[in-house]
């Protein structure tokens, strides 16, 4: 799909305000970012949803892992905090939601509007949706940070959460 019908398939208008010289002077780091997320963060996300399901999931349903992993002393915390919804699993959780408002409040800002759900960041390297003014590079860098980390350690969260409920029912 060409530039202009992707815009027109999301609804993404055309930026109309006036570009920051400061800003964009900093576009490569902009465009590096947003290719960095683009490329690596289905790789990232199969490793981490592997090791939350090998980490949280898996000792919690067998006795015979759960013994392995509570002799490996960085692995066992993290299971421990992640099965019993405690310690890291929460300070995630929290950073998730401050992410989760800030990204809410800032959309407004964002490129062209508000970037519809369904962009990814390839698409956003294809249509250029980089940022123009001071607003909008500080709701791309808070995006970017939130897709950074959603690729990573927030996708143990719904393993912690089928683990705590197991771990509730006996």
């Amino acid at each position: 799909m060409d530039k202009e019908r992707l815009r027109r398939f999301h609804g993404i208008p055309e930026s109309t305000s006036k570009a920051d010289l400061k800003v964009l002077s900093r576009r490569r780091f902009h465009e590096k970012g947003a290719k960095w997320i683009a490329k690596w963060s289905g790789r990232i996300s199969v490793v981490f949803v592997l090791i939350g399901f090998f980490v949280v999931l898996l000792p919690t349903l067998s006795k015979s892992v759960r013994n392995i992993i509570v002799d490996v002393p960085v692995v066992s915390t993290v299971f421990h905090d992640y099965s019993t919804l405690s310690g890291v699993a929460l300070v995630n959780f929290f950073i998730l939601a401050f992410f989760a408002v800030a990204s809410g409040l800032i959309s407004k800002n964002s490129l062209g509007g508000c970037l519809p759900l369904g962009v990814t960041y390839k698409e956003v390297v294809v249509l250029g949706l980089y940022p123009m003014t001071k607003k909008e590079e500080h709701a791309f860098w808070i995006n970017l940070v939130y897709s950074a980390f959603g690729t990573t350690v927030l996708l143990f969260l719904p393993f912690a959460i089928l683990a705590y409920f197991i771990n509730l029912g006996g």
